[in-house]
């Protein structure tokens, strides 16, 4: 269930049609750096006349809009809100420091072969009506933009599981790219008549101060909702796994956390596919640096 805020915002989406047409995204990523994950979901400035860039001088009196693309990886559709705000005082114009938002969704990307083949994109262009612009400054001076998205990741990690052999392995997970990653470490040994399944499973959060997670409805930072499940069959509902962690269940995960899971199985060779489930939200964090010129060059 989504928390009221995101509720109240995400509902008005359906309303979004789109924006202006607008020139593509040119350089590197939010923050001026090369964007080296082509995966999640990613943002980057869309450079132009008359569109905020990293580094650049605005002049006090010009006019300027901040021109963001979204461009989904993933496989699943990204709905959330993405917001600006300055640094600077009010009475100079510019962004309000309460922040100006607005909406997103963005389509899954376009997979053929499990290779992707395009990725799906939105440009927010903030305001949503007229531009920003800064006036009566004392002095030139360095300021910056502050630019957040948020939105919800639901990710599954999955692999089959070969029991009884090999009787200890890394297991080759395949899963998403997205901030948090799955890995298992599996061991079977004979319990009287039957195979005992061991599977040690690292969360682990991305590393990066941009990033920061937080329950579903963005309310509990760090906290995700976890879901593991064995099922050797369709026409069987699964084999339970007994976790260290409720399973499901909710989890606190500051770098990375350890749950060991368990299930007793039939003596009979087979592959049992496993399946994991997290869902959070995310808060991505960008700064933009630029100068404020009180004096027309």
């Amino acid at each position: 269930m989504r928390g009221i805020y995101l509720i109240s915002i995400l509902a008005v989406i359906m309303l979004v049609t789109g924006v202006e047409q607008c020139p593509m995204p040119q350089g590197g990523g939010l923050g001026g750096g090369t964007s080296s994950a082509k995966s999640g979901l990613d943002a980057s400035l869309v450079q132009g006349v008359g569109y905020l860039k990293q580094g650049m001088t605005i002049q006090q009196g010009d006019t300027f809009k901040v021109l963001i693309n979204l461009a989904n990886y993933d496989k699943t559709e990204k709905r959330g809100i993405i917001c600006v705000k300055d640094n600077q005082d009010d009475s100079y114009g510019g962004i309000p420091l309460s922040g100006e938002c607005s909406p997103f969704y963005v389509a899954a990307a376009d997979y053929q072969d499990e290779k992707l083949a395009n990725a799906a994109s939105q440009q927010i262009a903030l305001p949503i009506q007229g531009d920003y612009s800064y006036y009566d400054i004392p002095i030139s001076s360095s300021a910056k933009i502050f630019i957040s998205y948020s939105y919800v990741q639901n990710s599954i990690a999955q692999a089959n599981i070969n029991v009884p052999s090999p009787e200890q392995e890394t297991v080759a997970m395949q899963q998403p790219s997205a901030p948090v990653s799955v890995s298992v470490e599996k061991a079977v040994s004979k319990q009287q008549e039957q195979y005992k399944l061991t599977l040690g499973m690292t969360l682990s959060k991305q590393s990066s101060q941009e990033i920061k997670l937080y329950s579903e409805d963005m309310s509990i930072e760090n906290s995700i909702k976890f879901t593991a499940k064995l099922s050797p069959k369709k026409e069987f509902a699964g084999y339970p796994l007994d976790c260290t962690q409720n399973n499901p269940g909710i989890i606190n995960i500051e770098n990375t956390k350890f749950i060991k899971c368990s299930a007793l199985l039939p003596l009979e060779i087979t592959s049992y596919p496993l399946l994991i489930y997290t869902d959070y939200g995310v808060k991505v964090t960008k700064t933009i640096d630029f100068t404020i010129s009180k004096e027309k060059i």
